[in-house]
């Protein structure tokens, strides 16, 4: 064995052996070090291709819009004029559509461009990935070299000579390059907590304020005698609720302990503009009393229609803020759930597209449910509580319910309470008090729905009669 000097050619050539292995878990750690690094980015999320091409669909859609809004008004007009509806009420109408138009591209807009934004620097994020490749390749070619025959026979040849001046030389701007990418990586989540600290309370406000906005225009427009006003007002209402809960997600985890305080803030900010805005519309309807007998005689005048509008809501909001699961919701919003079956499988996984779905799925079955209660029979008032209560808190479904599992038992409960108050606040409107028969109706209903929903849960406890229902969840 040549030995000269300390220098031992076999383990020399034992070294230059291990050397893959050792490039192998260099990088394999740096790519580990990326991965998680980009978990904890708070501003990355994993967008696919379809997520680009659907957001720029829509803006390219919104664009158009904005510059054919002569030619989309005149044929709004005329297909008004063709469904004969009267000239006044017409105008009318077709004002209230073209604000609900603009104000929904606004908003849809505002999300659709924040998420391209944040789909470019998420992208961004992810090709850090290739700088990895990179410094791999440029390691394994330094590598190789150091492999070459003449290498190796320049440093046989200076341990057998005992040449001490031999060196071989080794760059170490590969080093320098990885501890500067491992510094970029802190340095991005840094600044991208700083940037969501600034960015999260913005949208936040704009997302709770528009809704506060689009009503302020309008006030001057809105008469009690108008049920465009009621339909403005119910917007509203149903907005503000999930503005609310989108701030709460959004900014909550910088509130810590005054999150929940801080919700019902917001929510007495809509019920004291709810008031101010009520207030200000011409007519004394909404200063009427809100219960009568079965004759027409004033109940409690002093409880004002005003008051139940307002309380209803309020309460509803409070109750969904005070036990809201909302770093669950956020949680699920951003990757995935299970839904929980009870039986006929394990579960399906859900995102927050089939939320969006089953929420617009239900909408229609809710409305049909309060035009059959307001407008077609007071006795079905009762069908139509059963139905709201039972599309917006399916409590006693014999099979998973999307709604249910993402937003949580009292959530449920919050958004059946808050359908219940908008419909009463129409019932109110079109009957211009609630009497002691419709009252009586609500507490049948009540018991109709608990009584109903517990016999389907024993029957589901039991046995697997719904069984089929599985393949509607």
């Amino acid at each position: 064995m040549i030995q000269n000097n300390g220098i031992n050619i076999s383990r020399l050539a034992e070294a230059a052996a291990k050397q893959k292995d050792v490039l192998d878990e260099l990088f394999t750690g740096l790519r580990n070090e990326h991965s998680e690094y980009q978990a904890n980015n708070p501003l990355y999320r994993k967008y696919g291709f379809f997520n680009l091409v659907w957001t720029l669909l829509v803006l390219a859609g919104i664009v158009f819009a904005f510059l054919k809004r002569e030619l989309l008004t005149e044929k709004l007009s005329d297909k008004l004029f063709e469904m004969n509806v009267p000239t006044g009420a017409r105008d009318e109408l077709e004002a209230n559509l073209i604000w609900l138009g603009a104000a929904l591209l606004v908003l849809i807009a505002v999300i659709r461009v924040t998420n391209l934004l944040r789909m470019i620097y998420s992208r961004r994020v992810s090709r850090r990935a290739a700088k990895i490749g990179s410094f791999r390749k440029t390691a394994e070619k330094r590598m190789a070299a150091t492999d070459m025959a003449d290498f190796r026979a320049a440093v046989v040849n200076a341990a057998e000579e005992g040449n001490r001046d031999f060196s071989a030389d080794r760059k170490n701007d590969l080093g320098k390059k990885i501890s500067a990418f491992r510094d970029s990586l802190a340095n991005s989540n840094r600044h991208a907590r700083l940037i969501k600290g600034i960015v999260s309370p913005v949208l936040s406000a704009f997302y709770y304020l528009f809704g506060f906005a689009v009503i302020w225009l309008l006030k001057d427009k809105f008469a009690d005698d108008s049920y465009i006003t009621y339909m403005w007002l119910v917007l509203f209402g149903i907005y503000t609720y999930f503005a609310i809960d989108a701030v709460i997600c959004s900014i909550g985890g910088y509130l810590g302990k005054f999150m929940r305080p801080f919700g019902c803030l917001l929510a007495a900010g809509y019920a004291a503009f709810l008031w101010y805005i009520i207030r200000g519309i011409d007519g004394s309807f909404f200063d009427s009393a809100a219960f009568c007998t079965n004759d027409g005689t004033k109940l409690i005048p002093q409880l004002k229609i005003s008051y139940v509008v307002i309380l209803l809501q309020f309460i509803a909001m409070i109750v969904g803020i005070i036990k809201g699961d909302y770093l669950g919701m956020k949680d699920k919003w951003e990757h995935s759930f299970d839904l929980s079956m009870l039986y006929g499988g394990s579960g399906r996984m859900k995102t927050r597209g089939s939320v969006i779905r089953r929420m617009l799925w239900s909408l229609p079955w809710v409305l049909a449910a309060w035009a059959a209660g307001i407008y077609l029979s007071r006795a079905l008032v009762l069908v139509s509580f059963v139905i709201t209560w039972w599309r917006s808190m399916p409590l006693f479904k014999p099979f998973g319910s999307v709604i249910y599992e993402f937003f949580g038992r009292v959530k449920s409960i919050s958004m059946s309470l808050m359908s219940f108050a908008l419909m009463i606040m129409i019932i109110l409107r079109v009957n211009g008090a609630l009497s002691m028969k419709d009252l009586i109706m609500f507490g049948i209903a009540l018991v109709v729905y608990l009584v109903f929903g517990l016999i389907i849960k024993a029957i589901n406890d039991g046995t697997e009669l719904f069984g089929f229902m599985n393949f509607f969840v």
